[in-house]
């Protein structure tokens, strides 16, 4: 455990009367009033995209049936983003998109990632809500050798469109999975960041649709 959750279940552990913090008992939906659409992204048509179409060595990147489509030909999995300046990762923002992996392989990892891209002042960093058809998700930063929490959640779909959610409101990061709350962090990156996009597992191909920011 980290964070709030590390101090909560220490205090608790000696005082049993400690009271439950936030994130024991958050609702299922935020108030959303105070904020506007920066940035939405249906792929209707290859015009409108702001993300790099195109095919290379590693991977390819292009619009079908109102979907992106993302083909990974690496053993790697890849942070695929884009940059929506104007929303740093440290302010509050809400980020989603809905993911689709058909894949026989249940335990094949993939979901969305917000963070900071390597320039001359700041290191890579993003945080990240992975999920598999195995009905799991997973929760960490890219500076870690690995997640920080697996949990498993029956509110994952197999196989079929699962829409992520993100909203980071002063300096919490709270998951949705399908409309249903799935876990509450700090966010990890201290530095400012405008890239926002998603995870791809290796040699698979992953369906993005319904970006907004």
């Amino acid at each position: 455990y980290r964070g709030v959750r590390r101090d909560y279940y220490l205090d608790e552990l000696f005082n049993q009367s400690t009271p439950q913090p936030d994130f024991t008992t958050l609702p299922n939906s935020f108030d959303t009033s105070g904020f506007a659409p920066v940035y939405a992204e249906q792929f209707d048509s290859y015009a409108s995209s702001k993300w790099i179409l195109k095919e290379n060595p590693r991977s390819s990147t292009y619009i079908e049936n109102g979907q992106l489509v993302f083909k990974s030909n690496t053993s790697s999995n890849m942070f695929v983003v884009v940059n929506v300046y104007g929303v740093d990762v440290q302010s509050d923002f809400i980020f989603e998109a809905s993911l689709t992996l058909p894949s026989v392989n249940l335990v094949t990892k993939f979901g969305l990632a917000f963070g900071t891209t390597q320039n001359g002042t700041f290191s890579e960093s993003f945080d990240f809500i992975l999920i598999n058809n195995n009905k799991e998700k997973y929760f960490g930063n890219s500076g870690w050798f690995s997640y920080y929490t697996k949990l498993s959640d029956s509110n994952i779909f197999t196989s079929k469109k699962n829409n992520l959610k993100i909203v980071k409101q002063k300096g919490m990061i709270y998951y949705f999975i399908n409309g249903k709350f799935a876990y509450s962090t700090e966010i990890e990156n201290t530095q400012q960041g405008f890239s926002y996009g998603f995870i791809a597992p290796a040699n698979e191909t992953l369906y993005v649709d319904d970006v907004v920011i």
